[in-house]
């Protein structure tokens, strides 16, 4: 009888142990199987290895601040336009996006991306500002893909949306959903939020319709009383003396925050930023796709990016005001 149990026993284990081993090599399979698709949309997409990433292009700024405990590095990138897909009826309409903003001589946004998360890795980092346009247009294999690079990153990250993440968004008009259809890319409310660092607050708000609603307004005033400095992220900048000339030539008035298009709570907002109260020592931006830096007030200067599917990027150095 025990014979009988034990053989019983025994084939019951390779059954099982057999039945593993199938499992996991079906597994296998399929992931090889998918990363070969994978591959082969992004060959189709414009990617190839072969691109040597030489336009990766890195520019420094230093901001100096009274009594802080130590050195933070931050890196700002801005306006990436990634598109992917693996359908092949879409392969075309996201080709010829990234063929739009692959200008002669630069790299594939694609894998312009790819380029700034792995280095990034490599850095020193206290964090990473995403100022917005990290998508070219709004689509669950976009927002999936951009997801899958940002898992890798290793350091903290602040993310603001830009216009367009609106472009195609079916929950453009309902706040809620609109913000939910990016829930993977932050666990914070998109609309705004707040990292304190101690020394400083990072103050993140979507501008990304040009407009700023009140409860962002009534956001960084409850910020502003907790009397330390902040530095704002935004995807479009906001109006200033030295910005104000070349970005109404290129663009007009359309492209900042601040000009007479705008709605009442939103200049209110610019008034605010502009003024001591708000304890804003920096501004950062991008939408514009040239880099600039403005001073927008005493003690406070404005970065807007060259766009990141180009390959760059701006290195944000904070010291304590000694080492000045």
């Amino acid at each position: 009888m025990f014979d009988l149990v034990s053989k019983h026993v025994h084939s019951l284990f390779i059954k099982n142990k057999l039945s593993l081993l199938i499992i996991t090599f079906t597994l296998k399979i399929d992931k090889i199987i998918v990363t070969m698709i994978k591959k082969k949309s992004l060959k189709l997409l414009g990617y190839s290895e072969n691109q040597n990433g030489k336009n990766f292009k890195v520019i420094k700024n230093q901001i100096f601040l009274d009594n802080i405990s130590k050195e933070y590095i931050f890196w700002q990138i801005s306006d990436c336009h990634v598109c992917f897909t693996q359908k092949p009826k879409l392969i075309n309409k996201y080709k010829s996006r990234l063929d739009h903003w692959t200008i002669d001589g630069y790299d594939n946004p694609l894998f312009s991306f790819d380029k700034l998360i792995n280095n990034a890795n490599k850095k020193d980092l206290d964090g990473i500002f995403f100022c917005g346009d990290i998508i070219d247009f709004y689509s669950k294999e976009n927002v999936k893909y951009v997801n899958s690079k940002l898992k890798k990153i290793n350091k903290d990250i602040l993310i603001t949306l830009g216009n367009h993440e609106r472009s195609e968004n079916p929950y453009s008009d309902n706040e809620i959903n609109f913000y939910n259809s990016f829930k993977y890319w932050a666990k914070e409310k998109l609309s705004y939020y707040s990292i304190d660092y101690k020394d400083f607050l990072i103050a993140v708000i979507d501008d990304s319709e040009q407009k700023i609603n009140n409860s962002q307004l009534d956001f960084l005033k409850s910020l502003s009383k907790m009397n330390k400095p902040i530095f704002l992220v935004l995807h479009i900048p906001i109006i200033d003396e030295d910005l104000a000339p070349k970005c109404m030539e290129v663009w007009g008035p359309t492209f900042m925050l601040g000009t007479n298009i705008c709605d009442r709570t939103t200049l209110d907002f610019v008034d605010y930023v502009k003024s001591d109260a708000s304890n804003v020592k920096a501004i950062f931006a991008g939408h514009i796709h040239y880099e600039n830096v403005s001073k927008f007030k005493t003690g406070c200067y404005q970065y807007c990016n060259d766009p990141s599917f180009l390959g760059f990027i701006r290195e944000i150095v904070i010291s304590p005001k000694h080492k000045q």
